[in-house]
């Protein structure tokens, strides 16, 4: 896996506030088509993970629990730019999502689905 050191721009994970989930969301459909055509050449695109038998996406967010794996400490969850950036797990209801404020601090209670934030992908590459 590679994620960015800063946040790459700012978006959405849903164009609604309702009923969110990252399977369905259209944040996931825009990683995994449009901005791969976008972001890598075709040369780099051959890098990705794009596995048909698999259910994994090739650019994703970080859920909660894998922030807290691969940033334990606060100070590195902490953008260069210093803005917040959203997980793709369900924050307090299904109108929210978790997402690490400006200081690193994972807020669980999370933000709506529908605001922007910063989008902060994973891409998953060939070994």
């Amino acid at each position: 896996l590679a994620i960015t050191t800063d946040i790459l721009f700012n978006g959405r994970l849903s164009e609604y506030k309702y009923n969110y989930s990252w399977e369905r969301c259209s944040l996931r459909k825009f990683l995994n088509g449009p901005f791969i055509k976008i972001a890598f050449s075709n040369d780099e695109q051959e890098w990705l993970d794009k596995s048909v038998n698999s259910k994994e996406d090739s650019v994703f967010l970080l859920s909660e629990k894998l922030v807290t794996i691969y940033f334990p400490k606060r100070t590195d969850r902490v953008c260069l730019n210093g803005n917040s950036w959203l997980t793709c797990s369900l924050g307090a209801d299904k109108e929210r999502v978790v997402y690490i404020d400006y200081y690193g601090e994972i807020d669980v209670r999370g933000i709506f689905a529908n605001s922007k934030s910063g989008i902060r992908p994973v891409i998953r590459l060939k070994f």
